[in-house]
């Protein structure tokens, strides 16, 4: 330690590429720690995924069935009240027609009374 030593160039240039090396290997070995982390991050992901729609797709609610049996019951009330309004206008014509053949069959029943 009483003794002076001096470095030249080429002795200073390893020793700072000794110190970038030290360097570069405690960032490959942290690198290589994350690294492996987010891959397995990410195959949880995929994973979970994976289950999750497995999940939803078995417990998706299941259609409605129809029924077998389906008796279709029409609502005929309408359709009874208008057969009887046409049937009551049809007769109603019906007489109207006879009193006005009556009608035109008059003048020759007068002459035939004369």
């Amino acid at each position: 330690m009483n003794r002076k030593y001096w470095q030249d160039g080429n002795a200073n240039k390893q020793y700072l590429d000794y110190l970038e090396l030290q360097e570069s290997r405690k960032a490959a070995t942290t690198a290589r720690k994350q690294s492996s982390w987010s891959i397995g991050i990410a195959l949880l992901a995929i994973v979970v995924s994976s289950l999750l729609g497995l999940y939803s797709i078995n417990s998706a609610p299941k259609p409605i069935q129809p029924p077998y049996d389906v008796k279709i019951i029409e609502d005929r009330s309408g359709a009874d009240e208008l057969n009887k309004e046409n049937d009551s206008l049809r007769n109603r014509l019906y007489e109207a027609n006879i009193l006005i053949e009556g009608y035109e069959d008059l003048p020759l029943f007068v002459q035939r009374l004369n």
